[in-house]
């Protein structure tokens, strides 16, 4: 017969009692609960972060929480100083608080991050992308939009053209100068984009204006009725500035019958005093644009004098449109103009010239006009020459950009709406288009 199974507990092995059996289970329970304590306690260190991460932004706009959040946003970049994710994260939202300054410092603690390719270019973006609207809603535009596009636009910034466009189609006439004023000033991608906008909506007689005066170059006809209209009409008086505008673009288009329509427009004016000599030497803007000897040999007879700086800055802004709309011809002027002007004409040469899309050809002493400017005296000045010294790609060019832009934040407050025209933040802004743009 098979024998059957064995006993169990084997046989001399006696069972142990409950008392017994609790005191063995005992410690391989306290062992079972820390190990579950242990594996349920433990936390994904990413998942910690992200975490972390949405609960600064969520803080993003409460203004009751503006200066707690960006002490916290700093030690989070100190924490994660490791991780070059993390610390783009607070930059992003250190400038979306409008805390540039701080932002800055958190992206330049690391001297090897602000030498990488493109580094600087995307964080001048970020900075850009965020101080064009308001502080927790990027629906609202700040102060700083005009100038924040211009740059964005000329540094090829995915969606900047299609929010210039949006902003353009939604506004009204009275938002037309403060993006006319900045960015008629330098030829370029974001010009171009701004006076199309404005053509777009040209059954408002403004935007028609701003859009014709904007992209007006030698060979483009497409808007001469219209400027011929509007500087013959009562805008002299009704709209002084954008008609001085208008005659100057008139006179960038250039052609033999427009040089008589301005000598009849000119001959015209009977007025005497201060008023009549801003008409006539507005219409010697136009006229010598155009080619007109004895225009030009007035105006250049005014070169230097304080009260017909305005005058040359004009001549200025249309030169440099032909220059970079490939006239050439027009060279041995802007070196006249340069030589002989003063301050603020030579500031709009810079912008005009030297900033300009395309570059300036080597005829154009560059170099030295930078020089010039850096030894001028006003933040802005120097800021242009040292965006040129980037552009040419000077030795030591963005470290010195970077070193403006540090000294600048220490005293523009850019969340202030302050004005873009003082000296700081105007200057402050050139440092980023530059960064973004070179």
């Amino acid at each position: 017969m098979a024998p059957g199974p064995a006993p169990y507990p084997p046989s001399g092995m006696p069972f142990p009692s409950s008392a017994r059996l609790a005191r063995l289970l005992a410690p391989l329970v306290v062992l079972g609960t820390v190990g579950a304590v242990v594996v349920v306690g433990w936390d994904d260190p990413r998942a910690a972060l992200e975490r972390e991460r949405a609960q600064l932004e969520a803080r993003v706009g409460a203004v009751a929480e503006q200066a707690a959040l960006v002490t916290d946003l700093e030690a989070f970049a100190a924490r994660h100083r490791d991780d070059p994710a993390a610390v783009d994260f607070a930059v992003e939202l250190l400038a979306r608080s409008h805390a540039v300054r701080e932002a800055f410092a958190v992206w330049a603690a690391d001297p090897e991050r602000t030498r990488r390719s493109g580094a600087a270019a995307r964080f001048a973006t970020v900075a850009l992308r965020e101080l064009g609207t308001t502080s927790g809603d990027p629906t609202k535009l700040s102060w700083l939009f005009p100038y924040a596009i211009q740059a964005r636009v000329e540094a090829g910034d995915g969606g900047a053209e299609g929010e210039l466009a949006q902003r353009v189609a939604s506004m009204s006439p009275a938002g037309i100068l403060p993006l006319y004023a900045p960015i008629h000033r330098t030829p370029s991608r974001a010009l171009d984009r701004l006076a199309a906008a404005f053509v777009a909506r040209g059954a408002l007689p403004e935007f028609r204006a701003a859009g014709a005066a904007m992209r007006a170059r030698p060979g483009l006809r497409d808007d001469v009725a219209v400027l011929r209209e509007l500087v013959a009409s009562t805008w002299r008086v009704e709209r002084p500035f954008m008609w001085q505008h208008l005659v100057r673009a008139l006179g960038t288009v250039a052609s033999p019958d427009d040089v008589e329509f301005l000598r009849a427009q000119r001959a015209a004016v009977t007025a005497e005093g201060r008023e009549g000599d801003v008409w006539r030497a507005t219409f010697d803007v136009g006229l010598a644009l155009a080619g007109d000897a004895g225009a030009r040999a007035r105006l250049v007879s005014t070169l230097g004098a304080p009260d017909a700086e305005w005058a040359a800055v004009h001549w200025a802004v249309g030169l440099a449109t032909r220059l970079a709309h490939g006239d050439a011809s027009v060279v041995d002027d802007l070196r006249l103009l340069w030589d002989r002007s003063g301050p603020t004409a030579r500031l709009q040469l810079g912008v005009g010239v030297l900033l300009a899309d395309p570059a300036p050809p080597a005829s154009i002493p560059g170099d030295a006009w930078a020089d010039a400017l850096e030894a001028q005296g006003s933040w802005m000045a120097r800021v242009v020459a040292h965006s040129w010294r980037l552009r040419a790609r000077k030795p030591a060019a963005l470290d010195v950009l970077l070193a403006d832009l540090r000294e600048l934040l220490a005293v523009a407050d850019l969340r202030e709406a302050s004005g873009v025209d003082t000296d700081y933040a105007a200057a402050t802004l050139g440092v980023l288009r530059a960064l973004a743009r070179f």
